[in-house]
């Protein structure tokens, strides 16, 4: 019985990752829908099968997700519904890395995904001869900050998988997505990658991470010149601090009073996010405009994750998960998209802690 729920989950499973790529390529609601759908299935089955679900980081989960619901309700109706959409994409999310830890599944859903997109952005880059514009049309209506994004989620869910599964990470693989993230000029992209890369070297051998650090700083001060004009004309780094994310920022606080800050914010009375389409470009934001004040509960929790990784020493995962939140705060790509299992086992590690302990016992005892 077991082995057929296992085989129901993990096709579930692997649908679910299939059509958030469908959904990003092709820009298909049905097939969004379609993943969130199975996701939240798998959600609902794992309530009734898991053998952890106890505790009280369980119940602040289900508690988190009640508070979420409650508070999407009173944004539903200016946020056309994505206020609640957006509940079940948590849910769905959540459900399909609880799956992937407790029956042991992440090789399949966070490191073959990874090696997956990896290959195919250095196919497209050595043999398509693609550039930054040709990686702004690679996914519908998404720019080449979402595809660097999803590579850097995988990569972020390839190196927990790893370490959860003892197993060595690759520096080489890790190497490659820096080098990719280059051509791609996403600020935030090279900036994570490089520190990724460099993370994963120290824990192999730290005099060759110092060599590369120092190398490194040697290239950029010989080529600074170019590397400056480089950056400069194909990002948005001459904004400096005042550039639109800020400026949006700064608008979201001018119009948050009492209430906005209880019950949300709506977006469409901010002038300067509907001038760029509603988009706040920071999912922090968003997430407080869709459930107010209960999104500091997530904050709350992912604090004690944090917490958590450093208490268990796992520092490199801990970076990780506060890159995330790096990222999280200029794009709304992370935080409650569908991709966001790969990442989730770090965010409420104060729940999938059981797992890695789980897993150690096996191994050689928690």
């Amino acid at each position: 019985m077991l082995a057929v729920k296992d085989k129901v989950f993990f096709l579930g499973s692997g649908l679910y990752v299939l059509f958030c790529a469908l959904a990003f390529y092709s820009g298909f609601i049905g097939y969004r829908a379609g993943a969130v759908f199975l996701g939240v299935v798998i959600f609902v089955a794992m309530l009734a099968v898991s053998k952890l679900k106890a505790g009280l980081s369980f119940f602040c989960i289900i508690g988190m997700v009640g508070c979420f619901f409650t508070f999407s309700l009173f944004n539903f109706e200016w946020s056309g519904y994505r206020s609640l959409f957006t509940v079940f994409v948590f849910v769905a999310s959540f459900g399909v890395a609880w799956y992937s830890l407790e029956f042991k599944k992440t090789k399949y859903f966070f490191e073959f995904p990874f090696i997956f997109v990896l290959l195919l952005t250095l196919y497209l880059l050595a043999f398509k001869g693609y550039g930054p514009a040709d990686f702004n049309k690679v996914l519908f209506e998404s720019s080449r900050n979402v595809y660097s994004g999803i590579l850097l989620a995988f990569a972020s869910g390839y190196i927990f998988s790893r370490d959860y599964r003892g197993k060595k990470i690759s520096v080489f693989l890790l190497f490659l997505v820096c080098l990719v993230s280059i051509p791609l000029y996403s600020r935030n992209g090279i900036f994570i990658s490089g520190v990724l890369f460099f993370c994963a070297l120290w824990q192999r051998s730290v005099r060759m991470a110092v060599f590369f650090l120092l190398a490194g700083l040697v290239s950029v001060v010989i080529g600074w010149e170019y590397i400056n004009d480089l950056i400069v004309t194909n990002t948005n780094l001459s904004a400096g601090l005042k550039s639109d994310r800020y400026l949006i920022m700064q608008d979201y606080f001018n119009h948050l009073d009492l209430f906005g800050f209880f019950a949300g914010v709506d977006l469409s009375s901010v002038p300067m996010v509907e001038a760029f389409g509603g988009n706040p470009h920071s999912a922090f934001l968003r997430l407080h405009s869709f459930f107010g004040i209960s999104f500091f509960i997530l904050v709350f929790v992912s604090v004690v994750s944090v917490f958590l990784l450093l208490y268990d020493g796992k520092y490199f995962l801990a970076i990780i998960l506060g890159l995330y939140f790096f990222r999280a705060v200029f794009d709304i790509f992370y935080l409650f998209n569908l991709f966001d299992y790969l990442v989730f086992p770090l965010v409420f590690y104060c729940f999938f802690r059981r797992y890695r302990c789980t897993t150690y016992l096996e191994r050689h005892g928690c």
